[in-house]
């Protein structure tokens, strides 16, 4: 008997049937799924992307024209969109996909992590976590950590849905990171502790990602702009660069995790814009990391890595 790789290999007029109707199978996949396969074939376009490229708008216009292009076409379509357009150099694409987040929670609540490609997925993510807890307070925790274990990515992309946690959290408590770190460590607690096989081989990074999603918020969250500039004149002084990393109320396990997102606020002290660093700003950045514990291996590194 012949097998059906032979017979398949044998057959010309299989293959010029066949081809085709694979090609037209992949077409026709490629529409129901609203392009989510597109980032695998070149010759997907969007019709948005003329247009972004022609203009020059500033950051606040491009939230704007992908937050009414997510709730006109669906959110997924808008990151598809944001994924592809050329965006100008010093636009913070991470922010604009928190904003197409929040329209994607309107549209699918908490489910909608399961939209968050690997692509945008920590915007993605954050979004739809931090306005999760605004709505239903820390009592949702559980349920979003069972979402997290359905996040696109495998077990890498359940530790980092951690992160969006940490972003939700500090957003739920109007910014008051202490009471967030805090938090962190319940959540890393409760999934520790929690029944069942555990869904990745180093929890500690749970604890990890929270923190670190919690100080991002703090560095550069959008959910609340004024409360969080009024919680950095607390956590984030002007006479110390490195708070909050260096306090006492951020755990040793988890100091790494804060200075791998403070470091923005080095830059700055240095003298530099930030996101737009120029290389005569490099050697007063990094001062600030010499300057942390030497004991403190991770975090120096940790440092080192966030610059």
């Amino acid at each position: 008997m012949k097998s059906y790789f032979s017979y398949f290999s044998s057959s010309k007029s299989t293959i010029r049937w066949l081809l085709p109707t694979l090609l037209g199978v992949v077409v026709i996949t490629w529409l129901y799924d609203g392009g989510s396969m597109g980032k695998d074939i070149s010759f997907v376009t969007f019709p948005e992307i003329e247009e972004i490229s022609s203009v020059s708008w500033d950051y606040d216009s491009y939230v704007a024209y992908f937050t009414d292009l997510a709730e006109k076409k669906g959110a997924r379509y808008a990151f598809d969109v944001l994924i592809e357009a050329p965006m100008p150099h010093g636009v913070d694409i991470h922010e604009i996909g928190h904003h197409i987040g929040y329209v994607l929670y309107e549209q699918k609540g908490i489910g909608g992590i399961s939209e968050c490609t690997e692509a945008l997925q920590n915007a993605c993510a954050h979004a739809v976590i931090i306005q999760t807890l605004i709505e239903h307070g820390l009592s949702a925790l559980g349920e979003v950590a069972n979402v997290c274990a359905e996040a696109p990515g495998g077990r890498g992309a359940y530790a980092v849905c951690f992160h969006g946690v940490g972003h939700g959290i500090l957003a739920y408590l109007d910014y008051d990171y202490k009471s967030a770190v805090s938090e962190c460590r319940n959540v890393y607690d409760s999934v520790r502790l929690a029944e069942g096989p555990p869904r990745i081989e180093n929890i500690e990074n749970v604890w990890l990602q929270c923190v670190s999603g919690a100080t991002m918020e703090l560095m550069q969250g959008s959910h609340d702009v004024l409360m969080r500039e009024k919680m950095q004149e607390v956590y984030m002084p002007a006479s110390d660069v490195r708070m909050p990393c260096n306090a006492s109320y951020v755990p040793d396990e988890v100091r790494s995790a804060c200075y791998t997102y403070v470091t923005g606020r080095f830059f700055e002290a240095a003298g530099a814009t930030r996101g737009i660093p120029s290389p005569e700003f490099y050697p007063k950045t990094f001062s600030y990391c010499e300057k942390i514990t030497a004991t403190d291996a991770k975090s120096i590194d940790a440092c080192y890595r966030g610059i």
